[in-house]
């Protein structure tokens, strides 16, 4: 049967309302990603050793993704060698990966940059930011012609350098139109080639995500050159996904994400979530089985813990013991359909990202997942021992791990006692 048959989705019905006939089908992004430079800014978390970094700088590419901003190296020697290191990684093992250093928009951050590129005949992205907001004016004491004097004079001499020049205005989503206007021509004037609107305090919402980049289209259409446009979005209203996802359906070329979504305060846009939904949303290109060895590949480096709960990686992600849901999952795996299997009782299918679907047996379970359990160990299945297993389940507050099981099980097997007296043995057996 086609699948498309089963399964009616509204996320993809015309809306008449919708001037711009959207059907939220995505026809092509990039992804830059951030893990190790503003992942490491988050409060709490190692800064790992290179080999990690290179570890993750390895799955970034196997999973097709093309960008990432591997540091600050003008930050102080340890990070100024790793970069060295991974970049040395990326020429040696002929990775296609376009490699980003972050710089404050003085030459002193950009010269770190010249140096490698140089040195090791690659080309590199200078990731340059300033704080354009109103708010950070008044805190640093700077004025207009102040930000344009540090644009046009970093730009210029990354640029004459040949360093390809993201410009990022920090605090995007708080600034004025006119301001922006102002600095973002004058990068775009002195040889910037891409863009970034930053929302810096997770300030943003979808709606203001979509008014910034048609905002900043009309920017670069009046400047009549091709520049490409970035989104990087904070977490803090928790709304960092929906926001990527906003800018991309505005139009946005490239958006920038962190494993875990690690990074300053409550965090960035999650890799592994807007890797998923962008595939679910039509892009196909992005290798999703290696998220799984990804995230935990950042959680070991960063030493941060994966909550159970955490969707798509999570220990719990493609995991139940409710009956219902269970007897529906075993029923598609008696057809022998991986498909259904996946889809029956989760949108994300659990094969795309390297996991499978588990079944445990709880207060909340029924026949049929102990019956999984016992086919799945090759356990010799009699009505009295499924329900020796469900009595002890249903009088149980969590769900059994599989050594309790197993001990109920041997138990059986080896007393054989009447139902009554074998309920009163496991019960204080697993007490």
């Amino acid at each position: 049967m086609d699948g498309k048959s089963l399964i009616f989705d509204w996320n993809v019905l015309d809306n008449a309302d919708d001037n711009n006939n959207n059907d939220n089908t995505i026809k092509s992004i990039e992804i830059n990603d951030e893990t190790l430079r503003d992942g490491l800014q988050a409060p709490g978390i190692d800064n790992p050793d290179v080999g990690k970094k290179i570890k993750i700088v390895q799955l970034i590419s196997e999973m097709n993704i093309n960008a990432a901003c591997v540091g600050f190296p003008s930050s102080n020697g340890i990070m100024y060698k790793d970069v060295e290191q991974i970049i040395k990684f990326v020429i040696e093992n002929k990775i296609k990966l376009q490699i980003g250093c972050a710089a404050r928009t003085v030459e002193k951050d950009i010269k770190p940059i010249i140096e490698l590129s140089q040195k090791y005949g690659i080309p590199l992205d200078a990731n340059v930011f300033v704080a354009t907001s109103p708010i950070r004016q008044y805190i640093e004491g700077w004025d207009i012609g102040h930000i344009l004097g540090l644009v046009r004079k970093s730009v210029s001499f990354a640029v004459k350098n040949n360093i390809n020049v993201c410009f990022i205005t920090e605090d995007t989503t708080r600034s004025k139109p006119d301001d922006l206007r102002a600095i973002y021509s004058e990068a775009v004037e002195h040889g910037a080639a891409r863009v970034c609107l930053c929302d810096t305090v997770g300030h943003a919402t979808p709606d203001g995500t979509k008014n910034l980049i048609k905002y900043m289209k009309s920017i670069i259409n009046n400047n009549n050159k091709k520049i490409l446009i970035d989104w990087h979005g904070h977490n803090d209203r928790g709304l960092a996904l929906a926001n990527s996802l906003a800018a991309i359906d505005a139009g946005a070329d490239r958006i920038h994400a962190t494993g875990l979504g690690i990074g300053e305060r409550t965090g960035n846009t999650s890799m592994e979530k807007l890797i998923i939904n962008i595939k679910m949303n039509g892009l196909h290109h992005f290798n999703t089985a290696k998220l799984k060895e990804y995230c935990l590949a950042v959680s070991d480096a960063l030493k941060h813990r994966i909550p159970p709960n955490y969707p798509i990686v999570g220990r719990d992600a493609y995991r139940t013991a409710t009956g219902v849901h269970a007897d529906a999952i075993i029923k598609a795996m008696q057809k022998k359909d991986h498909w259904l299997v996946d889809r029956v009782y989760s949108s994300v299918p659990a094969r795309d990202v390297g996991a499978e679907q588990i079944i445990d047996i709880g207060p909340l379970s029924g026949k049929s997942n102990v019956t999984y359990w016992l086919e799945k160990n090759d356990v010799e299945i009699s009505k009295d021992l499924i329900n020796a297993i469900l009595n002890e389940a249903k009088i149980s507050r969590r769900n059994l791990t599989n050594l309790e099981i197993s001990k109920i099980v041997k138990e059986y097997n080896n007393t054989r006692l009447s139902q009554e007296e074998f309920k009163c043995l496991i019960s204080t057996m697993t007490r």
